[in-house]
């Protein structure tokens, strides 16, 4: 995206409008139903100048992605060694990211959705990268002798993903993270020798 460097220069107030308006759309609407005039008018910004700065719709998403990816990942989450305190961290982290960006769940959301190629792809890549992060200075040996770490983390997901989409609609993101956290202690009781309870 040649352009890119002069979207990045411009104000900050500016460069707020267009990420919170791309962030708000895409969550709302997904990529295939947001038009760029969407995106324009929650910018109060020209449509030339959005293509002038993306070229492109898809450059658009792929720019949001990696900035919610970003703005995730240098997060001060304090790493922990307890599997789920880690988690309860990095979605703590997650909360306070929807307070500035109030829209951004219904992204996250969104993109557990999606069917397009690209953005599982880009999914696929964020998931890994945060993965990595969270689990960093886990200790395994809390777990049950019987129960593979894989299997944790992929029922964690679920539970992430699954509790988002039924609850995006009804509640609070504090509330949505109050109910992943209830469940995810629910997993920790199962999954966790007794002596670590």
């Amino acid at each position: 995206m040649r352009k890119l460097d002069t979207f990045e220069h411009l104000s900050d107030e500016k460069k707020d409008r267009v990420v919170k308006a791309l962030i708000k759309c895409f969550g709302l609407y997904g990529y295939t139903k947001t038009s760029v005039n969407d995106i324009a008018k929650e910018a109060r910004i020209s449509k030339a100048s959005l293509f002038y700065y993306f070229e492109t719709k898809e450059n658009m998403y792929i720019y949001i992605n990696d900035f919610v990816a970003n703005e995730l990942f240098k997060a001060e989450i304090p790493l922990e060694s307890d599997l789920f305190q880690s988690l309860f961290n990095y979605m703590e982290a997650q909360v306070a990211l929807s307070k500035k960006y109030p829209y951004i769940h219904y992204f996250i959301n969104d993109q557990f959705k999606a069917k397009s190629p690209i953005i599982s792809a880009l999914q696929a890549k964020n998931d890994e990268k945060s993965t990595r992060k969270v689990l960093a200075k886990v200790k395994w040996e809390k777990l049950r002798d019987n129960i593979a770490k894989d299997e944790v983390i992929q029922i964690a997901t679920l539970i992430f993903q699954g509790i988002i989409s039924s609850d995006i609609e009804a509640k609070t993101i504090d509330e949505i993270y109050e109910n992943i956290k209830a469940k995810l202690t629910i997993l920790q009781k199962m999954v966790y020798k007794d002596e670590y309870l």
